[in-house]
């Protein structure tokens, strides 16, 4: 891959996080309604910063 393409995949890559971001939390959202209140916390907080977690991984 050309060296100035690195930017702009960078770029491309950040833009795509966010809907898929989107799309997590809302079928955490949908889960926990299902569940209760107990079990809709816990995966709320579990699954709520998967986003993060996932970038964390792959910057490693």
């Amino acid at each position: 891959m050309a060296p100035e393409a690195h930017t702009s995949l960078f770029f491309l890559s950040v833009a795509a996080i966010v809907p898929l971001a989107a799309l997590l939390s809302r079928a955490t959202e949908s889960v926990a309604a299902k569940t209760g209140d107990a079990v809709g916390g816990l995966l709320n907080a579990t699954l709520g910063n998967m986003t993060e977690l996932i970038i964390t991984l792959a910057a490693l």
